[in-house]
């Protein structure tokens, strides 16, 4: 069965900051990392989708979800990039634990195991030493195979997303451009993937060589905001990225 979930720490129980919050506060802020957490998939990047689809889906107006948004930002829980809001620090709280530190917790547990078993008799302590650490292995696969599943799963969504936007936005999919969705999706992050598509359609250049070009600059320069005018891409480096998708990098 699949699982579609986000880390949520104990401590938010204990956060002054969360304390302080309005009920109403408390749940919008709940809702936005549970969108963050469906909008990205595997990216992590905690940017939230636009204001018009999120009032949608949390049945609100656009003027209280805007004044809801400058109220949490003043707590430090969004922020503002590109014209675009951001739930803060999303990416780090939502990454996998690192192995040495899974490690070093489960080792602490397993040492308050280890206190309990010495006041066992000797000839049950082995036995209880050895399943420990048999226990140990298991629940580092299970973690292991929990988090691999999970990013192939919103790999999986994410290209879903994006087929069906070229579908609709440029043309019919085929082996070819299957394999340019892929590598978009495992090169950059979902929303830069429909914003690049958004702006070849706008410029007329519904071509995949064009959405790649414009991929490829914004990692060489820098997204530029939406409230500034956009980049006009030279034909010359369109066509570089067609060789490219044609040819490969030889």
């Amino acid at each position: 069965m699949n699982k579609y979930w986000i880390k949520l720490y104990h401590e938010i129980l204990d956060d002054p900051k969360m304390g302080k919050m309005t009920d109403r506060l408390w749940r919008r802020t709940i809702e936005l990392f549970l969108i963050a957490g469906d909008e990205n998939g595997s990216d992590k990047t905690g940017i939230l989708p636009s204001i018009s689809d999120m009032a949608w889906r949390l049945r609100l107006t656009e003027e209280e979800l805007e004044t809801d948004l400058a109220d949490l930002a003043s707590y430090g829980i969004v922020h503002k990039s590109d014209d675009r809001w951001v739930v803060s620090n999303f990416n780090k709280r939502q990454a996998p634990m690192p192995k040495d530190e899974y490690m070093r917790r489960l080792r602490k547990e397993r040492q308050r195991d280890v206190f309990v078993t010495n006041e066992l008799p000797d000839s049950y302590q082995s036995v209880t030493r050895s399943n420990a650490e048999e226990e140990e292995e298991r629940e580092e696969e299970k973690e292991q195979e929990e988090e691999k599943e999970q990013e192939e799963e919103q790999e999986k969504n994410g290209y879903s997303r994006i087929a069906t936007m070229f579908e609709n936005e440029i043309a019919a999919l085929t082996p070819k451009t299957a394999d340019i969705i892929s590598e978009w999706i495992r090169s950059y992050s979902i929303v830069w993937v429909e914003d690049a598509i958004k702006i070849a359609v706008e410029n007329n250049a519904r071509k995949p060589s064009y959405v790649t070009a414009i991929l490829e600059n914004w990692k060489r320069d820098g997204k530029q905001d939406k409230s500034k005018k956009q980049k006009s891409y030279d034909p010359l480096e369109v066509e570089r990225a067609r060789l490219r998708e044609k040819y490969g990098n030889e």
